[in-house]
């Protein structure tokens, strides 16, 4: 199959654990800034971010999740939202993303969660 020989070629796997693990990572260090973030899971470069109003209480926050979806729709970074409450967002990026495109996602979502931060308090 040609697409298989093309992920091959394109070391898209090992791109996907490295890419994956660099966001993962740097939203763990926000993790520890923002307290609207209760927690962040996933695997290669399918990664969820689980919004919640305090992480006392880990009560869920779906409508920040959706302001934060907005502000970074406003930005040009598309996310989905999961989660039984609907405060997960959902970050899925191509297989062929590179460290200046997971840098770009990254200054969006500091940016929207330090607004929405701000504003819930």
């Amino acid at each position: 199959c040609r697409l298989y020989i093309i992920i091959e070629e394109e070391k898209m796997i090992p791109n996907a654990k490295e890419m994956g693990d660099y966001l993962r990572s740097k939203l763990k260090e926000m993790m520890q800034k923002y307290e609207i973030i209760g927690d962040v899971r996933g695997r290669g470069l399918l990664i969820g971010v689980e919004l919640v109003k305090d992480k006392k209480s880990k009560a869920y926050a779906p409508k920040e999740t959706v302001e934060v979806m907005e502000m970074c729709k406003d930005k040009g970074l598309l996310l989905g939202k999961g989660g039984l409450q609907g405060n997960v967002l959902r970050i899925a990026p191509a297989l062929s993303m590179n460290k200046k495109q997971a840098d770009f996602i990254l200054s969006v979502l500091e940016e929207a969660f330090k607004t929405v931060s701000e504003t819930s308090q």
